[in-house]
């Protein structure tokens, strides 16, 4: 798991990621679905990103096994135009992403979970910050409910990574 997490981070790191660079990581035989959508609000823009990992008895291949959701919030990963970096608010990002990576890495190598998993995120490289005391906040151009919403309604469970996640009903972290 440690190479995926490094991978990821080196990823995220870079100052501007491209759709076409989460397609390459992510795309292996055997995994249909990688999608990534840009967005752009007034905020500013983010990539929404899901992947579909397949389980043996999924309902990717007709099963009824459970499907489990892995969702990683607060995608803010690099502010402009300071500080230079990554930030501490990509962890949930970050840590979904590597887990979709090793999640991806198992499936290759015949390790195969029973049910699909899907990992949802968002990547945003030009985060605007709000000054606070003691330290700044980072701004997201899309709230929590607009990701939430990019997530597939027919998950059996869903882990929520977040550093700060209010609850909701049915719903906490």
């Amino acid at each position: 798991m440690l190479k995926q997490v490094l991978e990821i981070v080196e990823l995220l790191d870079r100052p501007e990621i491209a759709a076409a660079d989460i397609v390459h990581l992510f795309t292996r035989p055997g995994i249909p679905e990688v999608e990534v959508q840009p967005v752009r609000t007034e905020k500013g823009s983010t990539l929404f990103i899901k992947l579909r990992v397949p389980g043996t008895h999924g309902a990717t291949v007709g099963g009824d096994a459970p499907t489990l959701g892995i969702i990683g919030c607060l995608g803010g990963v690099r502010t402009k135009p300071e500080p230079i970096g990554l930030v501490s608010d990509a962890d949930g990002c970050a840590a979904a992403l590597a887990s979709g990576l090793k999640l991806v890495h198992m499936h290759n190598i015949g390790d195969r979970l029973a049910g699909d998993v899907i990992v949802t995120t968002h990547i945003t490289t030009d985060a605007s910050i709000v000054d606070h005391v003691p330290v700044a906040f980072m701004t997201s151009p899309v709230d929590m409910v607009v990701l939430l919403r990019k997530c597939e309604s027919k998950q059996s469970a869903c882990f929520m990574i977040c550093t700060e996640c209010p609850i909701h009903r049915g719903l906490a972290t």
